[in-house]
C-alpha cells in the first residue's frame, strides 16, 4: 500500500473517531445530571452530663444540690432504676462520711432486715417517703430566715454593680419578700453614690428590674470614665 493510501486510511479512521466522539458528547448532553449526593446528617452536639452525684457528707447546705443530682441521674437513666428500692439504695450509696454515713448504714440495715423477714416488706413505701425522711434530717430547718439574713447583710462594696446584682438575684427569690421590700434592700445594699445618681434622674425607676438596670448603667459609666484617666 502506497504512502498516499495509508495516509488516506488514517484520515478516514480519525474522522470516524471524531464522529463517534461527537455522538457520545450529544448523548451525554441529553441525559439528566446525576442526583446530588445527600447532605450529611448533622451530628448533634454531645452534652456532657455528670455521671454520678457528688458524695453527700451531711452538710445541710449541700442537701438540695444532692437531691437535684439524684433527680438528673434518675431522669436520664430510667432503665437503671426500675423501682423505688433501686433509687433508695443508689442514693444511700453516696451518703458517706460524718454523721450521714451512720444514718445511711442504719437505713440499709433496716432495708435488709425487712427484705429478709418471713414476710418481706419495703422499709420505705416509696422513694418520696425516703426523701421525706432525708429532708427531715438534712435540710436546713429555717432556710428562709437564713436567706433573709443574707440579703439584709449583702453589700456591693468593691464589687461591680453587675456582680452585686448577680449575687442579689441568686437569693432574692428565696426570701419570699415582695417587690417593694426587695427594692428597699437593693437600694440599701447597693453603693450609695449609685443610688444618689438615680435619685437625680428625671423619672425614678418603679420596678426592681429598672432599679437594677439604672444602677448598673451608672456604675459602668463611672468605671469607663475612671479608665480614661489611667
Amino acid at each position: 500500500m502506497s504512502f498516499t493510501n495509508k495516509l488516506s486510511l488514517l484520515q478516514r479512521t480519525v474522522n470516524t473517531l471524531q464522529e463517534e466522539l461527537a455522538d457520545y458528547r450529544r448523548m451525554l448532553a441529553t441525559q439528566p445530571p446525576p442526583p446530588s449526593p445527600p447532605a450529611p446528617t448533622p451530628t448533634p452536639p454531645k452534652v456532657k452530663v455528670k455521671k454520678e452525684p457528688d458524695s453527700f457528707d451531711g452538710d445541710v447546705t449541700k442537701a438540695k444540690t444532692f437531691r437535684r443530682q439524684l433527680f438528673v441521674v434518675f431522669t436520664t437513666r430510667p432503665a437503671n432504676f426500675t423501682d423505688n428500692q433501686a433509687k433508695i439504695l443508689y442514693a444511700l450509696s453516696f451518703m458517706r462520711d460524718g454523721n450521714v454515713e451512720a444514718w445511711a448504714n442504719h437505713q440499709i440495715d433496716q432495708i435488709i432486715g425487712k427484705l429478709n423477714s418471713p414476710a418481706p416488706t419495703n422499709h420505705f413505701a416509696s422513694f418520696a417517703a425516703f426523701m421525706t425522711e432525708f429532708n427531715a434530717h438534712f435540710l436546713e430547718k429555717d432556710e428562709k430566715a437564713k436567706v433573709q439574713h443574707a440579703i439584709a447583710h449583702l453589700r456591693q462594696g468593691a464589687l461591680t454593680c453587675d456582680e452585686f446584682i448577680a449575687k442579689f438575684e441568686a437569693i432574692e427569690h428565696l426570701t419570699d419578700y415582695d417587690e417593694k421590700a426587695l427594692i428597699s434592700f437593693f437600694k440599701l445594699r447597693c453603693n450609695r453614690p449609685l443610688i444618689d445618681q438615680i435619685y437625680h434622674m428625671e423619672r425614678l425607676p418603679t420596678t426592681l428590674a429598672e432599679w437594677k438596670k439604672s444602677a448598673a448603667l451608672f456604675d459602668n459609666r463611672h468605671r469607663q470614665r475612671e479608665l480614661e484617666f489611667k
